[in-house]
């Protein structure tokens, strides 16, 4: 019941899936450098982030063409039949609108490319996504999973002593980064005009050290271990994507990570 590797996730495909049917991320489970492009990445996903508003795409051409489609078909004339429906009944404009990647969450620290020991695995009958390796003489264990019942994304990372920092980007469709308290970003948008207003917000709690917010990063210092949560939400399901998520982040921290 367990999908494990020997080593980390390189490309998307690689990486391992943890959702709970509305929110999800895709998780490489690297070690930890600083240089962004080769450190932690967590790809994450909002079911309802669609390009652009609702659209009737369809064809006004179909339904005068459809009994002449039918008559080509019995008659035996299969091409010209797809022939006239492929100019009749395909929607206005062809293309659909994309759905869209929510935002990256990237996790950088110290270099650890000499990591040991390495091992990330996917837990079928938990539902948790592990990673473990050993550096600098101490053992490092990340732990994330998506719980449907407080709606949130949650990566606990635990260590001898444990520095890292933490940021949200949506390239090349950055939106705006908010500072909302000492521990907690949130990153807003739209996807296109009159699409759907979005908010991920991102919040850090370290034991035995410090967490704080530095331009637009969570850092966490010299701690046991910290706790990220993350909720998102669009104007698909809330008015006020920001104060849903908010709420989601509050409720989720009260519980604590057990």
């Amino acid at each position: 019941m367990k999908l494990w590797y020997r080593q980390p996730a390189e490309q998307f495909h690689q990486a391992l899936p943890v959702g709970n049917g509305r929110l999800g991320a895709m998780v490489f489970g690297r070690p930890l450098r600083r240089e962004d492009y080769h450190s932690e990445k967590l790809i994450l996903n909002e079911d309802s982030l669609w390009y652009g508003p609702p659209a009737n795409r369809i064809n006004p051409a179909a339904k005068e063409a459809l009994p002449r489609v039918r008559e080509l078909l019995l008659a035996g004339q299969v091409q010209q039949a797809e022939d006239l429906a492929e100019l009749t009944m395909t929607a206005i404009p062809r293309q659909h609108r994309p759905y869209q990647m929510l935002a990256e969450m990237l996790i950088v620290g110290p270099d650890q490319q000499d990591a040991t020991d390495y091992r990330r695995e996917l837990d079928l009958s938990t539902a948790v996504c592990s990673t473990t390796y050993r550096t600098g003489g101490q053992t490092h264990r990340r732990e994330v999973f998506c719980s449907a019942a407080d709606n949130v994304l949650v990566v606990h990372l635990e260590a001898g002593e444990l520095s890292f920092q933490s940021y949200l980007r949506r390239r090349p469709f950055d939106a705006k980064v908010r500072i909302i308290d000492d521990r907690t970003v949130a990153l807003e948008g739209q996807a296109g005009a009159d699409g759907v207003r979005f908010a991920v917000v991102m919040r850090a709690r370290a034991q035995e050290g410090r967490a704080e917010v530095i331009g637009q990063c969570l850092c966490v210092t010299g701690a046991k271990s910290a706790t990220l949560l993350v909720a998102a939400n669009t104007s698909f399901r809330h008015d006020d994507p920001l104060a849903a998520s908010m709420a989601q982040i509050d409720s989720a921290e009260a519980r604590g990570y057990a």
